[in-house]
């Protein structure tokens, strides 16, 4: 199973586009998760604590196993091929991988955006780790504590890199059949 939980403001357009990406790209069982990021709002803490509440919220009903995806996902990214969720899965079938998505050049150290963050079952159950941000950008790394703790406790992290070689400029599509 496959657990998307999509961060999303009051606007319903992205996410519905997004969520219809799920629908057409994702071929395992999967349940999106909305949870509204408070209005008008450019704090990025906000979307580190809508994670965190999320994950709170979750953790009490039992339902992610450790062989599960938790997948944190921004309304506007979208899924563009069925590949995306084979690469998703190969990645991290590989032995103690445990995130998995979108990197950045103006990340420091070994980070993986929480605008498209696929993690391990195993690992999402088992770290105490915030999704609140650090760093001194204004942009906020709302994924940079939770990669880091999992990688102080062994866990591997892997990304793909954003860069200008991805198919549209400046958007945030995910990933595309040029991959």
């Amino acid at each position: 199973m496959i657990h998307f939980c999509i961060c999303a403001l009051a606007g319903d357009d992205l996410l519905d586009l997004c969520l219809a990406s799920l629908r057409k790209y994702v071929q395992a069982p999967y349940a999106p998760h909305v949870m509204y990021i408070p209005v008008n709002t450019t704090d990025p803490a906000e979307h580190g604590r809508t994670i965190d509440l999320w994950r709170t919220q979750i953790a009490k009903t039992g339902v992610i196993r450790d062989t599960d995806v938790v997948c944190v996902m921004d309304p506007d990214c979208a899924l563009l091929s069925p590949r995306w969720e084979q690469e998703m899965r190969r990645v991290l079938n590989q032995p103690r991988v445990g995130i998995w998505g979108a990197g950045s050049p103006k990340d420091w150290g070994l980070r993986v955006h929480a605008s498209m963050m696929a993690i391990r079952g195993e690992l999402w159950n088992t770290s105490p780790a915030t999704f609140l941000p650090v760093g001194r950008a204004p942009w906020g790394d709302t994924g940079g504590a939770y990669c880091e703790a999992a990688d102080q406790a062994g866990w591997k992290i892997r990304h793909l890199e954003r860069g200008f070689d991805w198919p549209v400029k400046g958007a945030e599509a995910y990933w595309t059949d040029r991959n």
